[in-house]
């Protein structure tokens, strides 16, 4: 994966001649582009936790058309905090995939997380992606997200 002047990731071709967006496609492991299915996967598991806090804030009141509001709104609060402070939503750490900078150096500035996540809220960047399956909203953002394989054991 290459930087551009630009400061933004692109495909390009290495020392070697292998075509780095055919690299990225074809391989599977830690620090490729996470899959569509992974990727969406993780926003379901995502959404069903964001359903079960707005159940839990709205539960003692009558029914009202706030529910899906607020269950939107946890929903990208969780995006928001959780990718800031670990890279990571639930659902994503159950499926081995986070976000990092464009470049793999680490995790993005919160600038860049907050981009990512309004860009999500509009859904069609984030079902939108290039030839290497990286989504529209991950390069508006510099960011990428990647399999990050087994979770380490700690001890």
């Amino acid at each position: 994966m290459a930087r551009t002047a630009s400061g933004t990731w692109s495909a390009s071709t290495s020392v070697s001649g292998v075509d780095e967006a055919q690299r990225i496609r074809t391989n599977y492991g830690p620090g490729t582009n996470a899959g569509f299915g992974s990727r969406l996967l993780a926003f379901f598991v995502d959404g069903a936790i964001a359903d079960l806090i707005s159940l839990a804030i709205v539960r003692h009141y009558p029914p009202t058309g706030w529910q899906n509001l607020i269950s939107f709104g946890a929903f990208l609060l969780m995006e928001l905090v959780l990718i800031s402070i670990t890279g990571q939503t639930i659902g994503m750490r159950l499926l081995r995939i986070g976000v990092l900078k464009a470049d793999l150096s680490g995790r993005p500035a919160f600038k860049w997380v907050l981009l990512r996540t309004v860009l999500l809220a509009a859904v069609i960047p984030a079902i939108i992606a290039d030839e290497t399956g990286r989504a529209m909203h991950d390069r508006a953002a510099g960011t990428a997200t990647i399999r990050t394989g087994k979770p380490q054991k700690r001890g």
